[in-house]
């Protein structure tokens, strides 16, 4: 993959995981769940157009553990499934 120094060093076709998980950690130690959802929806997204794996992974992941605490398991489920 080719790297992208204007856009924060992360590769091009990938989304940046790093920066998603430091937005999801604010959200987190406010309790903003549901702030946290619209954030792992778009990059769910934008993680399926750009076909990145790695970073759908991620994503699945922290939707995962989300929906654990939303008590929502059928939306677990299907964040694993896909996974």
């Amino acid at each position: 993959m080719k790297e992208c120094f204007s856009c924060g060093n992360e590769a091009l076709g990938t989304i940046p995981v790093g920066r998603i998980t430091e937005k999801l950690d604010a959200l987190f130690s406010r309790n903003d769940l549901a702030g946290a959802e619209v954030v792992l929806d778009y990059w769910d997204g934008e993680a399926r157009k750009l076909e990145d794996m790695r970073g759908l992974v991620t994503v699945l992941s922290e939707k995962v553990g989300l929906y654990r605490r939303l008590g929502q398991y059928e939306k677990g489920l299907e964040a694993c499934e896909n996974a």
